[in-house]
């Protein structure tokens, strides 16, 4: 009885800690899962009463105006804030049809940008599911380019729809400073397709949102560069923490030192990801022509190669950089692609302009490599692989032309999670299978723990969710059956630790039956744990540091298959 009322104790308070974390945490946006209650309940009176007499009724539970709000007069329907104290008097009315939660949905994330409708480029690679994977850990994407709006410095001012990203160690390598500005708006727009702000209901979207920008100016207000200024911010970004570069430029010739220094950052680990060029014919531009780069070819709506896209032995991959002239999908709009930017012709000024070229393919594809590095692929070959294994295939199309095909990154990140998942699986069955072994070394058949159809579940829930589904549900209509139960609130310290298999095991201790479920599910926690803590997938809040990280996680496992051997006692 007192194993009980611990649970109970503890049941009521892990919501409040929880709920305390959440509000000592940095500040940062929360969407909600779906089929989370929002603390509202939604009303259906039946079709034949007024508003007035509805008004009159909620009137007499003491609700004022301000506490309800229709949402469809004809059908009787409104929303009303949740009172505790008169939901059963409500339910019971014979003119109230339904009384239920209001929830939050998505079959899929859809952002709410206005302009979104006009960025085919973005339906074509397949982010519409893309978006409903979690965003992982931290990743800084370096542009290499003619800078970035970002800041207010003199004449310059941030584009409205980058006003909230966040930048890193910005350089100017044109003028020898800090201030990385843009004076031309090339740059801006590449910045944009990778990590425009996204649901934030102004302008456009971008591929990777969540990600954090490094403006490395090397081209100056006409667009021309030096490759030594080039290959000093390939080396720059690579010394401060780009995990992704995106050079949405080229030149027709060779260099060593800008091949040094592009093999100097793929060592480090960086994906290094490079247009084709723009030359129309066979022959690719440098540095995309260089192996270690990631070359991009350009597509349009119809997927097939755009008139002014090069080509080449040894492309890697295509994404969308449009035709301008043409208006295949029938929107009313060239088939550019949609980025708020500088106005070309008065820099000084801003707006959302269709620009074409694989420099507006490559961030496509820079932007999906972060998202795979933000899902914990750290080396850049293997990035690579994920890319051009889950292209899409042209038919009929050279390799020449297209690479392994367009590139479509809900399948890519599909893939890396499947895989992960799978990863984090094998090492959960591993301990578990050790510690079955070891707990019933010696023990009676009585004694035994079995292995059930409950302690698979428990296992499968505490490492990885039952993550086949995943290939064919949405991220976000199956988030609690294809997760562990420990990421249902990504990197937080205290989810992400020996707390939730404290819980299980102290809730199922008490019913002999329930044991295996909560051994199995503390294995499973321990794999997942000792998983992330050699290839980590998010950043722990409030821990700084990869090492740190790390030890929590071991530490947290230890602790947790430390629980499993406890829950087994209950066996004998």
């Amino acid at each position: 009885m007192m194993i009980r009322k611990l649970f109970v104790f503890a049941f009521l308070l892990f919501p409040l800690v929880c709920s305390a974390q959440q509000i000592l945490s940095d500040p940062q946006i929360e969407y909600p899962m779906p089929g989370v209650d929002n603390g509202e309940i939604i009303v259906d009176f039946k079709n034949d009463d007024s508003p007035a007499e509805i008004g009159r009724i909620l009137s007499a539970f003491g609700l004022k105006n301000g506490d309800y709000s229709w949402l469809s007069i004809d059908e009787k329907w409104l929303v009303v804030k949740r009172y505790s104290s008169f939901l059963s008097d409500l339910r019971n009315r014979t003119d109230v049809e339904a009384v239920e939660p209001n929830y939050y949905a998505s079959a899929m994330y859809i952002p709410n940008d206005p302009y979104y409708k006009y960025q085919w480029h973005l339906d074509m690679i397949g982010m519409s599911k893309a978006w409903d994977f979690p965003p992982g850990k931290e990743v800084i994407v370096a542009v290499i380019d003619t800078g970035i709006a970002f800041e207010k410095y003199g004449s310059s001012f941030a584009v409205e729809d980058l006003g909230e990203s966040q930048f890193v160690k910005p350089y100017n390598f044109v003028a020898g400073n800090t201030h990385a500005n843009d004076d031309h708006g090339h740059g801006t727009h590449v910045a944009g397709t990778i990590a425009q702000l996204t649901n934030n209901g102004v302008g456009v979207a971008g591929v990777a949102p969540f990600v954090k920008l490094m403006p490395l100016k090397v081209l100056n207000s006409q667009g021309y560069g030096t490759y030594g200024a080039i290959a000093a911010a390939i080396r720059y970004a690579a010394d401060n923490g780009a995990s992704v570069i995106n050079m949405s430029l080229g030149g027709p010739f060779p260099s060593f030192v800008l091949h040094k220094a592009i093999q100097y950052a793929k060592e480090k680990g960086v994906v290094i990801v490079c247009a084709a060029g723009n030359s129309g014919r066979s022959g690719l531009s440098y540095p995309a022509a260089y192996s270690e780069c990631i070359s991009v070819s350009a597509v349009r709506y119809d997927r097939t190669l755009s008139w002014y896209s090069s080509y080449g032995k040894g492309l890697t991959i295509a994404a969308p950089g449009g035709d301008m002239n043409v208006d295949q999908n029938g929107d009313g709009l060239m088939d550019g692609v949609l980025q708020n930017t500088l106005n070309p012709q008065d820099p000084s000024k801003q707006g959302y302009f269709l620009f074409q070229g694989t420099s507006m393919a490559t961030p496509h594809v820079a932007a999906a490599a972060a998202l795979l590095k933000a899902q914990g692929i750290e080396d850049p070959n293997k990035v690579q692989e994920y890319l051009q294994s889950s292209a899409a295939k042209i038919e009929g199309g050279s390799a020449d032309k297209y690479g392994a095909g367009v590139l479509d990154v809900n399948a890519a990140l599909q893939a890396a999670f499947t895989k992960r998942k799978f990863k984090t699986f094998s090492v959960a069955l591993i301990i578990f299978l050790l510690l079955i072994v070891m707990i019933n070394r010696g023990r009676r058949v009585n004694e035994k723990v079995p292995v059930t159809l409950a302690s698979v579940l428990g296992l499968l829930f505490g490492s990885t969710g039952i993550f086949v589904l995943g290939r064919w549900l949405p991220q976000s209509g199956a988030f609690y059956l294809t997760h562990s139960i420990l990421e249902w609130h990504s990197s937080n310290l205290l989810i992400w630790s020996v707390i939730p298999v404290f819980l299980v095991v102290l809730f199922a201790y008490p019913w002999k039956k329930t044991v295996p479920g909560a051994i199995g599910f503390a294995c499973g926690a321990a794999g997942f744990l000792l998983y992330q803590a050699f290839s980590p997938a998010a950043d722990l809040r409030w821990i700084p540091g990869a090492l740190l990280d790390s030890g929590w996680l071991i530490t947290n496992s230890f602790l947790s298959i430390v629980f499993a051997v406890i829950a087994s006692f209950r066996l004998r």
